[in-house]
């Protein structure tokens, strides 16, 4: 029971990562580029309106890889105290995890500061100078996800395949 368990928590966390990376690439290669060929009220709408769609499924998303991920290291051996006291990541693949968990933090991090305080300030604010600002800000946190989702895959790559480390 427990290795089904296992496999549809390893499908379905491929399917929440497909969802997540796609959807922030999208964004930073498809929308915003294109966003920025419209006048400055239409690109605020647009990209107002593809954030906030967006941030559902991706949350939505990365809630599932935190859970199914964590099951997936339970059924690695992963408990609190070889977790607390790091030996579980003894293992090369395990560090690898241990790194890519670090990794996905900071990517949660800043999308968090990006979703919830300086991506509804680029949508409008008090001076246009301040909505120019937020605006600079919520570009390079998505040039910055970009990279980490990047990052990410190249060391869930790593983890599943532990011959590459």
């Amino acid at each position: 029971m427990m290795e089904m368990l296992y496999k549809v928590a390893v499908a379905t966390h491929v399917i929440a990562a497909t969802i997540w990376v796609g959807g922030v690439l999208f964004m930073a290669l498809v929308a915003i580029p294109v966003a920025r060929t419209l006048d400055p009220k239409s690109r605020a709408n647009i990209t107002s309106a593809i954030g906030r769609r967006f941030q559902r499924v991706g949350w939505a998303s990365l809630g599932w890889l935190v859970l199914s991920g964590s099951f997936m290291m339970y059924f690695w051996g992963a408990r609190w105290a070889n977790l607390v006291d790091l030996s579980f990541f003894q293992a090369p693949h395990t560090r690898v995890l241990g790194l890519k968990l670090v990794v996905v933090t900071l990517m949660m991090l800043l999308s968090l500061t990006h979703d919830f305080f300086v991506g509804p300030r680029a949508s409008g604010g008090s001076t246009p100078e301040q909505i120019a600002r937020y605006r600079k800000m919520a570009a390079w946190q998505g040039r910055i996800t970009g990279v980490l989702v990047i990052l990410i895959v190249i060391l869930a790559t790593m983890v599943a395949r532990p011959w590459l480390v």
